[in-house]
C-alpha cells in the first residue's frame, strides 16, 4: 500500500474512501463551500490499516504541537508579558469583548 502524505499527515479520505465520505456542499447563507463528511465508524474500529494510519496522525499532530508550536507560543507569551511591563498594561481589569 502506498502512504498518501500531506502536510496534514496522511490523507485518510483519499487512502480510506471505504471508511471516510467527503463531499463538497455550498453554503448559501455565507456563499461558501464547506466540506461535508461522513464515516462508517464501524468500519473503522475494525480497519487495523486505518487505525494505524489515525495514530501515526495522531502522533505527528502531537510532535507538531509540542515542538513546533508550543515553543513559539511560550516565547510569545513571555514577549507579551514584557511587553506589559515596559508599558505599564495590566490587563486584569479589561472585560471581554
Amino acid at each position: 500500500m502506498i502512504t498518501l502524505l500531506t502536510a496534514e499527515g496522511i490523507a485518510l479520505p483519499q487512502i480510506f474512501p471505504d471508511l471516510i465520505s467527503v463531499s463538497a456542499q455550498h453554503d448559501a447563507s455565507s456563499d461558501e463551500v464547506r466540506n461535508q463528511t461522513s464515516c462508517d465508524l464501524g468500519g473503522m474500529r475494525a480497519n487495523r490499516h486505518f487505525l494505524n494510519a489515525v495514530s501515526a496522525n495522531a502522533d505527528a499532530y502531537d510532535a507538531y504541537v509540542r515542538d513546533g508550536l508550543r515553543p513559539w507560543s511560550d516565547q510569545l507569551t513571555q514577549l507579551h508579558r514584557q511587553i506589559d511591563l515596559i508599558l505599564d498594561i495590566d490587563h486584569a481589569n479589561e472585560t471581554a469583548p
